[in-house]
């Protein structure tokens, strides 16, 4: 290089360092942008002339976009973004990169003053509570705006304000009062309210002793529909005259959810008549709805359906006969399981008997596949007849032979679920669950949720199911953290170098965190970083210890704390000398050397002897 060469070098070099920045990027407005309105000009500046501008968006090339417009000034020092109208898809960081033969400089980083309305034109207001022993759960919600809304929710002459949105729990009454919601909302352009009345449960069309008309023989369906809020819980009995619990099994059916449920009543006979009432409870209070049902006289059928037994039919041990009558004689009998022809089964037997009158399909054994309506169809060259519908009365256990108890939680602060399960038994099983000195029964399982405890203190859960044929019970405890090995104080001894692993593995049970510390003689909190290494998952947690030094001897503390309370643990290290590697250099050294030596003399003595000979 030249001495012309480096002056000229030099000054641009001194030139550069001169300015502040070599782009700047600056915007014709500071104040709110609004999306799909307004538009912004953003002009990259160069103190020295560029070739190209190149435009980026959170640091990538900006998208192909009709939106966008780049012109340029003053000869390649300037370049403008012209952005009309502003979209949210603009939010982030805008930059330019000027360039030419010998600068390639990125401007400082610039980000628009966007906004846009909430997503919904008003705030909503929700009351809702997801099972009767849970929470009622109170909401007021105006989210996707930019900037957030200021969400103002006003229960029981109280006032709380966040941004976008809030939500309460409060504990279920169960007093039968309503409860209102009222929720506010102000952002830039608009203001929003709305409020939520919950009281006791109410029918979607506001009625109560319907009437349900059926002949023998049909199948009755009694339904309720609440109108939306809470979640109720349904029962269902029948006055007749005094009142007894109606459940699934044998003719009748019973399906629910949140807020509806009905009754279904197959095969319907004279004893089935009368009034019915359902209970819709939820965390405010209780409804009753009363249904009446006539049953009147069947007509002359046909074909005619029945069973040699109505008693309950146990699976692979009972057998049941179905005896098909036609009044007109018939060529052929077709039977139906739930609509679609009887499936190949050595199980079914079809006899004929008189004359074209009877068919009987003998099922030997009965299985929990046979669940559902049969049907036969007689046919000739005249008729084409359907009988009546007919289903078996089924029975068989609970999947397993015990009832199970669980206590689980998913994190310390998250609530305690116990839970009594003994599901798959026809009928369903009945199963009570006692805590804290409360029975609550239902079919199959049960669940119930309890906030933590973190008092130490253990909690008892007791399960007790009854089926037909059966009955079982069940406890689980759960307490403070216990290991698996029922020990503490473990001593680990390494040598200098090598690596240390002290373990924590807890006893199934409650979700734990985990804290390590190391007494020096004071307690550190240990983290992972360095040569420490934490692992943990729910009930399990390891400290590694990479090249042990005696800095990291001494005793180790782990505190394990779950929703019930915390135990500590604690691992004593032991770091000795490393052992000696062996000979020392300069042994090494000489033994190398006289093992060459050795061979050379060999070498030699070969020669000569070679030579003599």
């Amino acid at each position: 290089m030249g001495l012309n060469q480096v002056c000229i070098f030099l000054s641009l070099i001194c030139a550069t360092l001169a300015l502040d920045t070599v782009v700047n990027l600056s915007s014709n407005s500071s104040a709110l942008l609004w999306d799909g309105e307004d538009s912004a000009y953003l002009n990259c500046t160069s103190h020295m002339k560029a070739d190209t501008f190149v435009w980026k968006l959170n640091g990538a090339a900006l998208p192909e976009d009709r939106r966008y417009n780049v012109t340029s000034e003053s000869d390649g020092l300037i370049s403008i973004l012209i952005i009309s109208p502003v979209s949210r898809t603009d939010t982030g960081s805008f930059t330019c990169i000027a360039s030419n033969a010998t600068i390639n400089e990125t401007s400082n980083a610039l980000s628009l003053n966007l906004a846009w309305s909430p997503d919904n034109l008003h705030i909503a207001c929700n009351i809702e509570s997801k099972k009767n022993n849970s929470p009622i759960q109170l909401s007021c919600s105006w989210v996707g705006g930019q900037p957030a809304a200021d969400v103002t929710m006003i229960y029981n002459a109280t006032e709380e304000t966040a941004k976008n949105n809030i939500t309460r729990d409060i504990p279920p009454t169960g007093d039968g009062n309503s409860i209102t919601l009222l929720c506010e909302g102000v952002h830039l352009r608009a203001n929003s309210s709305c409020n939520a009345t919950v009281g006791r449960p109410q029918s979607t069309d506001n009625k109560n002793n319907t009437i349900t008309s059926v002949k023998q023989g049909q199948t009755a369906v009694l339904s309720l529909s609440l109108q939306s809020g809470l979640y109720a819980q349904f029962e269902w009995f029948h006055h007749n005259p005094t009142p007894i619990k109606v459940v699934t099994g044998g003719k009748y059916k019973i399906e629910s959810n949140e807020t509806n449920s009905s009754l279904k009543i197959s095969e319907v006979t004279s004893n089935e008549k009368g009034t019915y009432e359902c209970i819709a409870t939820t965390a405010i209070g209780n409804t009753s709805f009363t249904f009446k049902l006539d049953v009147s006289q069947a007509l002359d059928t046909v074909v005619n359906l029945s069973s040699n037994s109505s008693a309950l039919l146990w699976d692979g041990e009972d057998s049941a006969y179905l005896n098909c009558t036609s009044h007109i004689k018939a060529e052929t009998f077709f039977w139906k399981l739930n609509g679609a022809a009887l499936p190949e089964d050595r199980r079914y037997n079809v006899t004929s008997e008189s004359d074209g009158l009877i068919s009987i399909l003998i099922i030997s054994p009965v299985s929990r596949t046979d669940t559902g309506s049969f049907t036969c169809i007689a046919s000739n060259a005249t008729i084409n007849e359907t009988s009546n519908a007919l289903s078996l009365n089924l029975a068989w256990s609970p999947d397993n032979l015990h009832i199970a108890c669980n206590i689980e939680s998913k994190k310390n602060n998250s609530p305690i679920q116990l839970s009594c399960s003994w599901v798959g038994g026809q009928p369903a099983a009945d199963v009570t669950m006692i805590f804290n000195a409360t029975e609550e029964t239902a079919k199959n399982n049960i669940t119930r949720d309890i906030p933590p405890t973190g008092d130490g203190n253990s909690i008892t859960l007791l399960c007790e199911g009854v089926h037909l044929r059966a009955n079982s019970r069940c406890n689980a405890t759960v307490g403070r953290p216990q290991s698996t090995d029922n020990k503490n104080n473990t001593i680990t001894s390494v040598k200098q170098g090598q690596t240390a692993v002290l373990s924590l593995s807890l006893q199934s049970g409650l979700y734990a965190q985990f804290e390590w510390l190391h007494h020096n003689p004071t307690p550190i909190k240990v983290v992972t970083g360095g040569k420490y290494k934490i692992e943990s998952n729910e009930t399990n947690s390891s400290l590694k210890i990479s090249e042990v030094t005696s800095n990291e001897k001494g005793t180790y503390e782990c505190i394990a704390t779950t929703a019930i309370g915390s135990t500590s643990f604690t691992f004593k290290l032991d770091v000795s000398q490393a052992a000696d590697s062996g000979l020392s250099g300069g042994a090494i050294a000489g033994i190398v050397i006289g093992v060459l030596a050795g061979v050379a003399l060999i070498g030699v003595a070969v020669f000569f002897i070679v030579k003599k000979m």
